[in-house]
């Protein structure tokens, strides 16, 4: 299974349902056209949470040179 499956499927973090979740992806991506998470690692590199990012809060713009975006979190 994907790395995600567990952790999007049965409690992605403290305070949303899996549903929930998604929800708010979906809602991102229909209004603003872009989504944002925030995945948070244990110390061996699991998954334990994903926590959702308005896009507002974030900036995306190209590296010098522009070869790769750089995401910078706003908030």
């Amino acid at each position: 299974a994907h790395p995600l499956y567990k952790t999007l499927n049965k409690r992605p973090n403290s305070y949303q349902t899996p549903k929930a979740w998604r929800a708010s992806v979906v809602l991102d991506m229909l209004c603003e056209g872009e989504h944002f998470s925030e995945i948070v690692r244990d110390y061996v590199k699991n998954t334990i949470e994903v926590h959702r990012i308005p896009p507002s809060e974030m900036e995306v713009e190209w590296a010098p040179g522009g070869r790769a975006l750089v995401y910078t979190f706003k908030g």
